[in-house]
């Protein structure tokens, strides 16, 4: 964390700087052997003090995602977090199609839900792996929109998947 304190102050507001340093940080963080856990809390850390323009943002993790073989940190970019988002928005546009025969306020609601179901299954995918899916059974039977938007929310700050099903199992 001091490192990336560091380097931020170093690297200014320059973002190919910035991109650089957070680059070197990632690597020497993964040299040096991490848990997922501590590798997770250091991610988030340095995207907040090593902040980079989107599309920098966007190619820092495509090249870590290609070190890493495609497999996945526990840790949600932004690039992630988009991504879930871009589900819910098609989940979303999915409805709204359908509510031409549903009527309109069914179908953005049907459409909602399915764009956060949609949403949720990515979710769990990238930040804990194939196997988290198997909760999507549960999450399927919840018809609360407030709720499946509550577990969207909080899946960028839970640890583990049971930590997850304690927010919508209450």
């Amino acid at each position: 964390m001091v490192a990336a304190h560091l380097a931020a102050l170093a690297a200014g507001k320059r973002p190919e700087t910035r991109f650089a340093r957070r680059k070197a940080l990632y690597r020497d963080m993964r040299r040096m052997g991490v848990s997922q856990e501590q590798a997770s809390a250091l991610m988030t850390f340095m995207d907040w003090v090593l902040e980079l323009p989107e599309e920098l943002d966007d190619r820092f993790w495509a090249e870590v995602n290609e070190e890493e073989g495609g497999s996945t940190m526990q840790y949600m970019s932004r690039f992630e977090m988009k991504a879930v988002e871009r589900g819910r928005q098609e989940g979303v546009a999915l409805g709204r199609q359908e509510g031409v025969a549903m009527g309109r306020q069914e179908g953005e609601a049907l459409g909602l839900r399915q764009g956060l179901l949609e949403a949720l299954q990515l979710g769990l995918e990238l930040r804990f792996g194939k196997a988290a899916l198997a909760q999507m059974d549960e999450l399927r039977g919840i018809e609360s929109v407030e709720t499946l938007k509550r577990v969207k929310d909080a899946l960028t700050s839970v640890a583990s998947p049971a930590e997850l099903k304690r927010i919508y199992a209450a």
